[in-house]
């Protein structure tokens, strides 16, 4: 058994949580493409009243009472209801290569807890330990293509990958592709939080207990997904401003921390600019992470048992 997880256990987690992935993005993407939109509006709501704003650009921007929903509305009128699919080739492919690299490390390391380690239960530091070294490695990984994806999703041409990667390349360099890495890496705070909330919730769920029902797992994986959210929305914002295209014209922004970007936005839109799009992200997070979770759960077992079928059948592992 010791051999099973070792070989197979991380692969499995690793197809599991990529195939969760996939589907989450491919239903709740609508939701996430109109939150960067709203994340990815650059200036003041007194600004719309000022005459030297071009009528072309104000649909970019936001009025001083211009609510998340006439937005909604403003995108459906203008660009009809398929403009939030757009980026969504480089959104799956994202999701898809983030996930199964997320969680290959992540069982790689709980593995190494338990069996090098010998640890029979994960504490919250050894789950911070393994969701911060999990993340941080996705995200150096991973930032090109969330890049592409900011990039598309505002584009108002719509273009494929490849020539927004030639475009993107040709103009702003092969460094382009990790602005924003840096906040993208702060982000790691969100599994933190999320899977030492989840594991501790799940470590409760299960005790006298071999598994839980698709209910306790809809429940558990929303409030861990949702705290975690509430506290590093912020950071999500200031990744996107900063993947976001200058304009011609516009200054070259001088390279900020995080906290100097986001107290930048609180300065320029007040403290809801950088809660702009928040309960789009948050209907959205809480859905996409409970459906990616179940799914995860649910197949990484299915696939196990499966495996441990055919690996006694073919007398490859014994009774």
């Amino acid at each position: 058994m010791k051999n099973f997880d070792k070989i197979f256990e991380v692969v499995i987690d690793s197809f599991s949580g990529a195939t969760g992935g996939f589907f989450a993005s491919l239903i709740f993407y609508p939701i996430e493409n109109f939150r960067t939109r709203l994340q990815a509006l650059q200036k003041k709501s007194e600004e719309m009243n000022s005459a030297t704003v071009l009528e072309e650009d104000k649909k970019h921007h936001i009025h001083k009472h211009f609510s998340s929903w006439e937005f909604l509305k403003q995108l459906i009128n203008k660009e009809g209801y398929l403009t939030f699919y757009k980026g969504l080739q480089s959104g799956l492919i994202g999701t898809v290569v983030s996930f199964a690299i997320y969680f290959f490390w992540y069982r790689l390391l709980k593995n190494y807890f338990y069996h090098t380690l010998k640890r029979t239960t994960l504490g919250d530091l050894d789950i911070t330990v393994i969701t911060l070294l999990s993340g941080v490695i996705n995200s150096i990984l991973s930032n090109p293509i969330w890049f592409l994806n900011t990039r598309m999703t505002v584009a108002k041409e719509k273009k494929g990958l490849l020539q927004t990667v030639k475009e993107i390349y040709k103009e702003e360099g092969i460094g382009a592709f990790y602005k924003g890495v840096l906040p993208n890496m702060a982000l790691v705070a969100n599994p933190v939080i999320n899977f030492v909330i989840y594991e501790n919730l799940k470590r409760f769920m299960l005790t006298n207990k071999y598994s839980m029902n698709t209910f306790q797992l809809l429940v558990i994986s929303s409030f861990a997904k949702a705290i975690a959210t509430i506290f590093t929305y912020p950071i999500l914002t200031v990744r996107v401003k900063l993947q976001v295209k200058q304009k011609e014209g516009e200054a070259e922004q001088k390279p900020l921390s995080t906290i100097a970007k986001i107290l930048e936005i609180v300065k320029e839109l007040g403290f809801e600019g950088v809660y702009r799009g928040f309960y789009a992200k948050l209907i959205q997070t809480v859905l996409y992470n409970a459906f990616m979770m179940i799914t995860y759960e649910r197949l990484r077992r299915l696939i196990k048992y499966l495996l441990m079928v055919y690996l006694k059948r073919r007398h490859i592992l014994q009774e």
